[in-house]
């Protein structure tokens, strides 16, 4: 056998594996992609047939009554508007959310990590 008859077979075989590896690949996605099916249609059965009613939004009163006469107004105003975005995402009813109390976190964030915080929230609303 001659250099140029092995790198011929050597080029074949390489094709041959590269064939059987990406041939793989597909039957994988294929079978993720139907197995999302399957899974997604025998859940939304389920969730379409158990659907309980939802349960009525309780919103709690403030706990933090000590505090609030302290700070005044503002911590008030923050106790409310923290029980309103829970409302909000109680709104289907599965979850249940009680403010039990409010306290200011330590304010050891870098401004880098503040900055950053606020470009994300920035970028989402």
């Amino acid at each position: 056998m001659s250099i140029l008859d092995k790198l011929g077979f050597a080029f074949l075989i390489m094709l041959i594996g590269l064939m059987i590896v990406f041939f793989g690949l597909i039957i994988l996605i294929c079978l993720i992609k139907l197995m999302s099916i399957i899974v997604g249609a025998l859940t939304g059965k389920k969730k379409e047939q158990a659907a309980p009613a939802p349960a009525p939004v309780v919103v709690p009163e403030p706990v933090a009554e000590a505090a609030a006469e302290e700070t005044g107004l503002e911590n008030d105003e923050l106790i409310a508007v923290i029980t309103a975005a829970l409302a909000a995402f109680n709104k289907d009813g599965n979850k249940t959310l009680v403010v039990r109390s409010v306290r200011r976190a330590a304010a050891k964030t870098p401004a880098w990590a503040k900055a950053g915080r606020a470009d994300q929230l920035a970028s989402r609303f």
